[in-house]
């Protein structure tokens, strides 16, 4: 299992928390209110966007990438992830109008994988988590 907080709009907090506890994972703190840092704000710059919340949790990595791509699969789906795995703490935050894209921070840079190669960044998300089972298990 690995321990995430995973950024995401208001309204998808309560199916996110309940997917989360019935693939057996657990929710560690519930949903808060999320305040971008400032390297974050021009992700979130639009004003019609839904307020963001945040909440941890813990999770097999195969759900976690299972997440990810149920976002790639859908094409009507207007936001991306940015998969921060560069910190203390793995944390996935929604990107708005990224059309399904995936952004993922490691200590070796940032990848950005578009929608369209999915198969690929399946692949890359499998080797990170995996890579970091150990360092954020909890």
């Amino acid at each position: 299992m690995v321990e995430f907080e995973w950024v995401l709009a208001e309204g998808q907090a309560s199916n996110a928390k309940d997917e989360l506890v019935r693939s057996g994972g657990t929710i560690v703190s519930d949903v808060t209110t999320y305040k971008p840092g400032p390297d974050e704000l021009d992700d979130y710059g639009d004003s019609q966007l839904e307020p963001l919340v945040v909440f941890t949790g813990t999770a097999a990595v195969a759900y976690l990438i299972s997440v990810l791509v149920k976002a790639w699969k859908d094409i009507k789906y207007p936001h991306g992830y940015f998969v921060d795995a560069s910190g203390e703490k793995l944390r996935i935050r929604i990107l708005p109008g990224r059309g399904g894209a995936i952004v993922v921070k490691d200590k070796s840079g940032i990848k950005t994988i578009p929608q369209e190669k999915r198969v690929q960044g399946e692949n890359l998300l499998q080797s990170l988590l995996s890579k970091l089972v150990e360092r954020y298990a909890k």
